[in-house]
């Protein structure tokens, strides 16, 4: 389960959590500070989140264990549109 702080004050207190349901341990993500609102890609590999002060949307490797950082982009309009091809 991936999941973000609510926190309204201070934003680099925010964080993008995961939960391991066997477990049931929680861990931060690396790199997640000040962002918010995270959602798994379709098949797992990727966790997408938002930092909403600055309007970036920030893509992570959900698989690496560092939780790399692909895409780190400003949001310029409504829409998001990604491709990943799988070689």
């Amino acid at each position: 389960m991936v999941f973000g702080d609510i926190k309204i004050d201070e934003p680099s207190t925010h964080f993008i959590h995961l939960f391991d349901l066997r477990t049931g341990k929680l861990t931060s993500l690396p790199g997640s500070a000040a962002l918010r609102t995270a959602h798994w890609s379709p098949d797992g590999c990727y966790v997408a989140a938002l930092q909403y002060e600055e309007r970036k949307l920030v893509l992570f490797n959900s698989l690496a264990p560092d939780g790399t950082i692909l895409v780190n982009a400003a949001m310029q309009g409504s829409r998001i549109y990604t491709m990943i091809l799988k070689l």
